[in-house]
């Protein structure tokens, strides 16, 4: 199964269509394979997302079977419980690529297919520490904060500290997001040895852009930049490549912030191009963006303009931004000396465009 994951769509629908779901050990192979999903999924996000979509159409074919439901299997695995872990990889996926309105929407589904399944606590805390880093990235923290905390709390209470640690970095997120950087950061570094203790690498290195993350925040500009050269040590394009796409746009960030335009727009680049493999729209766009920017500041004005000519095509084709800011950005563009704080303003309102319109959900 996770080998047909990674195959064409037909593969991946022939493998899951040869699954007795009437059977406990299809039924706990799949299971099996979805957790794996989970654990793995900065190894490529768009990839699992595809393939919870699929297990999840194979569960609902066997639940309309009226034998799957009398099955003894269904008393020791049910039907539920695998809808439910289909939905919450394909939640958990979209948090990766930005698709937060279809996240939303798995998320709840999942929530109440384990509620119909075993009712696990341990599954119930896992979709609501999907949903906190979700509401975290949608700006609604102090909920983000709530739902953090109780998938904590019963992660504690069942002796899982490796789930905890990772609720507990969904907890230090919202707090970044409520400008309580400091209180983040120290959150932040006391999950460290936990994650690496358990070696809980995906986290862990999450958590090192996290800190990096404050730290900029808190215009810490060189510390953040050595917790960012940290993280890269533990991932590339082929580990972790979805956690490298935010470390990379991370660390542009650092040289843009430092005034090393010329780096900025290369690193801003370089993130865009990892961000479009990862299938995450919204931040190739405002990476490209940055990029614009970069150049501009850095004198390369003639490279600037062709950068946005290219972008503009996508934001077009998106319609993530209206055409007036693209327009203006052109305008300001234009000339021998571009007004770079001009740029900055417009790269601002088309950045937050973007986020209403491809990343955010009510």
């Amino acid at each position: 199964l996770l080998s047909a994951a990674a195959a064409p769509d037909a593969d991946l629908r022939e493998a899951l269509s040869a699954l007795d779901l009437l059977a406990l050990r299809d039924r706990y192979g799949l299971g099996y394979a979805l957790d794996d999903a989970l654990y793995n999924m900065v190894e490529g996000p768009a990839r699992w997302a595809r393939f919870g979509r699929a297990s999840a159409d194979a569960v609902l074919a066997a639940r309309a079977d009226g034998r799957a439901l009398d099955a003894p299997a269904e008393h020791a695995y049910p039907l539920d419980d695998l809808l439910g872990l289909s939905l919450l990889v394909q939640g958990t996926a979209c948090n990766w690529t930005g698709e937060f309105l279809r996240g939303g929407r798995d998320l709840r589904r999942a929530y109440g297919a384990f509620a119909r399944g075993s009712v696990s606590e341990r599954r119930l805390a896992s979709v609501e520490l999907v949903e906190a880093q979700r509401r975290a990235f949608l700006d609604r923290a102090e909920e983000a904060l709530h739902l953090a905390e109780r998938a904590r709390g019963t992660f504690r209470a069942l002796g899982l500290e490796d789930e905890a640690a990772k609720a507990g970095a969904a907890h230090a997120i919202a707090l970044s997001y409520l400008d309580r950087d400091e209180e983040a950061l120290a959150e932040f570094r006391t999950l460290l040895p936990v994650l690496a203790g358990y070696e809980r690498w995906n986290t862990y290195v999450s958590t090192l852009n996290g800190i990096g993350g404050c730290l900029l925040r808190l215009e810490r500009v060189a510390e953040a930049r050595r917790e960012y050269a940290r993280a890269l040590r533990l991932v590339n394009r082929e580990a972790r490549p979805a956690v490298h796409s935010f470390i990379r746009a991370n660390l542009a960030r650092t040289l843009y912030q430092g005034g090393r335009f010329v780096e900025a727009a290369r690193a801003f680049g370089a993130a865009a191009a990892l961000f479009a493999t990862q299938g995450a729209t919204a931040d190739e766009l405002q990476m490209g963006l940055f990029r614009v920017e970069a150049l501009s500041r850095s004198g390369a004005h003639f490279e600037a303009r062709k950068a946005l000519e290219a972008l503009g095509e996508a934001l077009r084709a998106s319609n993530a931004v209206e055409s007036d800011i693209l327009r203006s950005l052109e305008a300001a563009l234009a000339g021998d000396i571009p007004d770079v704080d001009l740029i900055a303003t417009l790269r601002s309102r088309a950045e937050r465009q973007i986020a209403t319109r491809l990343r955010r959900a009510v």
